[in-house]
């Protein structure tokens, strides 16, 4: 017989067009089409329903707080939210098991609260931890990490930090990232060679500013060339101003968000060359999208985007981090020798269809989940 798992998702946020909402919502659908029991709090209101009506149709329901997203919030209206709204929820359900990703104000705010719960409790990384991505996880949360059952990590660095920065001497699984499905490629790539694509938010970290740096050299040297970035962020305007100073506003669009499921496919037709020029990652969902339809990558060599891409098998471009004259470089010798680009793009999808198999994956992640509930892995 195989195990039914009752489990809550504890996530702090289920708004943006970001890769931990993308991962969520793979994961928490996956698992209801396994047949598991899948109830979700989000612990800040949600500012538009996209991600809450994909769910519904997958038979999942939502339970939100009315906490305004806010970077600075105090802990103190996660915990009402949790006493008044997920503690009614849990004794009457009785959970098998708390996953949370990111592990941030709402696992925080429970595990304060049922100082002595015996439900085991998973947690996924946000991004590689370190000196440079300490202020991405909250401050409280090395106070509760003992009490965490285990942890996922996307990648070898993200293990690495978990137990080097962190400390955490739990139980780690490396897995892949839950990816949606992808239909099975046309031969042909599609795209334009001059026109590269840039999926990131508009934040320091996914170093934009060295991208426009960077194409500020391309544009010298292939006028018509035009950069295209997708994405939103408090930054937004003044990326925007930088590009202007940088005499680039005909040659940068800025063309927003875009949702990573419905609208990817889209994207990825219109530029055969895609950009990450990211200071650190874990493992980039985009990247990994982006090669399983033909994308020729420039990257920076950073987290796990090494492991996603070998330069020595052909797969894509390194570069270092915060280099605007390698980013240059690396752009142009792909647009100036379209079979090299060509080649790239259909190495690199080779590489990712046999990792990022969206069912083997999530079985993957059910055997895991199992595990840390004490359910074994038991299948029919």
């Amino acid at each position: 017989m195989k195990q039914r798992l009752k489990i809550l998702f504890l996530l702090e946020f289920f708004s943006f067009y970001g890769g931990t909402e993308y991962i969520n919502y793979n994961l928490i659908s996956g698992l209801k089409e396994l047949g598991h029991d899948v109830r979700v709090c989000v612990g800040e209101r949600l500012s538009h329903d996209e991600w809450e009506k994909m769910l519904h149709e997958k038979g999942v329901d939502l339970l939100v707080s009315d906490i305004p997203y806010d970077i600075s919030y105090s802990l103190g209206g996660y915990l009402e939210f949790i006493r008044y709204v997920v503690d009614r929820l849990v004794a009457k359900w009785k959970p098998d098991l708390i996953f949370s990703h990111p592990p941030g104000k709402m696992l925080i705010s429970y595990l304060g609260i049922h100082l002595q719960s015996t439900i085991p409790v998973a947690a996924m990384e946000y991004t590689v931890p370190g000196e440079s991505t300490d202020h991405w996880y909250h401050p409280e949360l090395k106070t509760i990490l003992p009490r965490i059952s285990a942890f996922i990590a996307k990648c070898g660095e993200a293990e690495k930090g978990l137990r080097d920065y962190f400390g955490y001497k739990g139980k780690i699984y490396r897995l892949p990232n839950l990816v949606a499905k992808v239909p099975a490629p046309e031969t042909d790539i599609k795209g334009d060679l001059l026109s590269v694509g840039c999926v990131g938010r508009l934040s320091p970290e996914k170093g934009i500013g060295f991208l426009l740096g960077a194409w500020r050299q391309v544009v010298k040297e292939v006028p018509e060339a035009s950069l295209h970035i997708y994405g939103h962020g408090q930054y937004g305007e003044y990326y925007r101003q930088l590009a202007n100073s940088l005499g680039l506003q005909s040659r940068v669009i800025f063309e927003g968000a875009f949702h990573p499921i419905t609208g990817l496919d889209k994207v990825a037709d219109r530029h055969r060359i895609f950009v990450q020029p990211s200071l650190f990652e874990s493992m980039p969902n985009s990247l990994i999208e982006l090669m399983l339809r033909g994308k020729a990558i420039v990257a920076t060599g950073v987290g796990g985007i090494p492991e996603l891409i070998r330069p020595e098998h052909g797969e894509g471009i390194l570069v270092e981090p915060g280099s605007s004259d390698s980013l240059a470089a690396a752009i142009l010798s792909l647009m100036r020798d379209e079979g090299l680009a060509d080649t790239m793009a259909r190495k690199s999808r080779e590489q990712v269809q046999k990792n990022y198999d969206y069912d083997s994956n999530l079985l993957k992640y059910e055997q895991v989940l199992l595990e840390i509930a004490g359910k074994g892995a038991m299948r029919e």
